[in-house]
């Protein structure tokens, strides 16, 4: 073993990488059945589970190791065309993949490897090495040795006649994350085989410590060949190349020789440095902290901004009133600059939630027996890393709601006159400042006539007010919590759970839930989400002496209703705005919990002022005290104090210390639809 080397200082990378590797894995097994031919895929496969193989034995997690190795075999007979790849192959597959999430899992919470019985996937696993054995002439060996430590024996290098000493030179690839667990890993693969260290090239202790370019020197004193040796060497994985030279001269390199390589080595730093993604590894505790700063900096410059219109007063202070308005016009654009770097680096493109999900439908549908194409669009659009976290459920869900009750089986579909494959979409799209995500089928649709009837059993609506609703009205009672029409319970849905936590997880991110269906042709729903949940711009309005703040993403537009055109339709006062009937609700009882209408008989001022807001695809209009304007607000938590408000998403502080609530217009409108509204 290497002396000196503290694994335990490369667990977080060790994880991360894992991670990054078993997420890749799920995505491409999956397409590899589908598509059984693509070498691509399967060299893709075999790499994923050569590094977990190498990168668990550096850190000592034998089970692991030992899993990833047959898994590893079992693609190297696929790559060699002595193993078929069929759904049972791919099955066994991803069983081990989720074994050995299960074992890295259980490495993040307890810092060991798990006492995981991996017995029976490994027997399953050997059934098809078995296979790939029989199938191979006596003259067929396979390309990875099935040997568990990839090493040459001692034995064989006895064969050499004399001990040599080389200078081993290791090349590791440039998108090497664990520079520092290769180098370990190397030399301990050396040790291990009898090979005698003499010297490292930067020392052990800056190879420990990551401090060199994407190569390094190992001076070594052996029997075995030089050929013996590089096998050894690149057994390891992410190493790129190896060069190996025999030193018979003298055991300790000429000043020359040093000057030379260190020529070498600056120049390949620089060639490295210009190949390498201008990226960089930040803990997202620190952006938070940043990004915090932010906010409290926005919210110095409305403070600087309020003095500056106070002493607009003094006619005498001019000088100075117009000092100040250049230095907040300074800090505003400094600001906006920094914020938007702060942004942007937090966000993460969607292919990092929507990647787990292939695995998932590709599961629901071959337990269900159902035949399903699912298409993965967008994946690149970026959205702030907070909101991707917050999104993974209600996918989840609305996947799962789509192939097990939205896609009907392969006979009812033929004799619908439909393929007798399913269709399942998720595509995201970037439409001014937010991020819409679409998922979407092409099953048996809503069944509003079913929808009505159970709203009505659960005493959700009277049949007079069931009456009056148009069939998009109808849907929204599928997100009632325990709403269900599906008769027959499954694993996976009927039991009346799952929607109801797709809109308050989308209400909590100020996001929207709608949807869109047609009996018999299919559904689709659409999640629409700000891009960042930190800084917004808002609409400040004045409601019974206090200042709520609405965002914008939420207004439509800014009326001001006049008594005289307002109409009386269902007892309830309603304007017409763009040639649709506008229910006007009244903010000040929509926060109370009570019913916001104005209902016929009641005193109507002469004048309304109308914030017209449409969310969840439901339009109507705000009545408030007075209009204030727009500004842009930094979203506060409302803490564990008071947690949770239904109808409130937050505070921001404003210019003048004032402290404004952020109204949740969806769960607002939600709640009054409940309420009978």
């Amino acid at each position: 073993m290497v002396e000196g080397f503290d694994l335990g200082r490369y667990i977080g990378v060790f994880l991360e990488e894992v991670e990054e590797h078993i997420g890749n894995l799920e995505e491409n097994l999956v397409q590899l059945e589908r598509d059984p031919e693509n070498q691509g895929l399967v060299q893709s496969i075999f790499r994923s589970f050569h590094t977990v193989k190498g990168s668990s034995s550096s850190m000592g997690f034998q089970r692991m190791m030992e899993l990833a190795h047959l898994m590893e075999n079992l693609l190297d007979g696929v790559r060699n065309k002595n193993i078929v790849v069929t759904p049972s192959l791919i099955d066994v597959l991803l069983r081990g993949v989720d074994l050995l999430k299960n074992i890295k899992d259980a490495v993040a919470l307890e810092g060991k490897e798990p006492e995981i019985d991996i017995q029976d996937i490994v027997e399953n696993l050997k059934v098809f090495l078995k296979r790939r054995e029989e199938s191979q002439s006596p003259l067929e060996t396979p390309l990875v040795s099935e040997r568990k430590d990839d090493s040459v024996p001692g034995e064989e290098a006895a064969i050499s006649p004399s001990q040599k000493e080389y200078l081993v030179r290791v090349y590791l690839a440039l998108e090497c994350s664990m520079k520092g667990v290769r180098s370990y890993l190397v030399i301990n693969r050396l040790q291990e085989n009898k090979v005698e260290i003499v010297s490292t090239t930067p020392p052990l202790s800056d190879l420990e410590s990551e401090r060199f370019g994407q190569s390094f020197e190992i001076v070594i004193r052996t029997f075995l060949s030089e050929e013996e040796i590089r096998k050894m060497v690149e057994s390891v994985a992410e190493v790129e190349r190896v060069e190996i030279e025999m030193r018979e001269e003298t055991l300790e390199v000429r000043e020359e020789e040093k000057e030379e390589k260190q020529m070498i080595s600056t120049a390949e730093q620089k060639k490295t440095a210009k190949s390498l993604k201008k990226t960089v590894r930040v803990d997202v505790d620190r952006l938070d902290a940043l990004l915090n700063l932010v906010g409290e900096l926005v919210i110095d410059r409305a403070r600087l901004g309020d003095t500056i219109q106070r002493l607009r007063e003094f006619k005498e202070l001019s000088h100075l009133r117009d000092l100040l308005a250049d230095t907040n016009t300074h800090i505003g654009r400094i600001i906006n600059e920094l914020q938007m770097e702060i942004m942007k680096a937090r966000m993460l493109p969607l292919a990092e939630v929507f990647n787990r999900f292939p695995r998932m439908v590709r599961d629901i549908a071959r337990n269900s027996g159902k035949e399903v194409d699912f298409i993965v669009q967008g994946e690149e659009t970026e959205l702030d890393r907070s909101l991707l976290e917050e999104i993974t459920d209600p996918l989840i869900h609305l996947l799962r709601n789509a192939v097990d009750h939205g896609i009907e089986s392969r006979e009812e579909r033929i004799s619908r006159g439909k393929s007798p494959r399913g269709k399942v979409l998720l595509k995201a799209y970037q439409e001014e400042n937010s991020v819409v995500i679409m998922v979407q089928d092409d099953g048996r649709g809503l069944d509003t006539g079913k929808i009505r009837s159970k709203a009505l059993r659960l005493g959700l609506v009277s049949q007079e007010e069931l009456d009056k609703m148009s069939d998009r009205e109808v849907m929204e009672f599928i997100f009632y919590p325990g709403f269900s029409t599906n008769d027959q319970v499954t694993s996976v849905s009927g039991r009346g759970v799952g929607m109801d936590i797709v809109r308050r997880n989308m209400e909590r991110v100020n996001g929207q839930v709608s949807i869109e269906s047609e009996e018999g042709k299919g559904t689709t729903f659409y999640l629409r989400l700000p891009l960042t949940l930190a800084i917004i711009r808002a609409l400040l309005v004045k409601v019974d002496g206090g200042i709520y703040s609405i965002p914008l993403a939420d207004v439509v537009e800014i009326e001001k209703v006049k008594k005289e055109n307002t109409y009386w339709v269902n007892k309830t006062l309603t304007a017409l705005f763009r040639g649709r009937v506008l229910s006007l609700l009244r903010l000040k009882d929509l926060l109370q919990s009570k019913k916001a209408e104005y209902f016929e008989g009641e005193t109507v001022p002469e004048v309304l002022y109308t914030v017209v807001v449409n969310a969840a695809r439901t339009m109507a209009g705000l009545v408030v005290d007075e209009i204030i304007g727009e500004q842009e607000i930094v979203i506060k938590s409302l803490g564990s104090y008071i947690g949770d408000v239904r109808g409130l998403s937050g505070a921001t502080i404003l210019g003048d210390g004032r402290v404004s609530l952020i109204v949740d217009v969806p769960s607002l409108l939600w709640k009054n639809f409940q309420m009978g509204g």
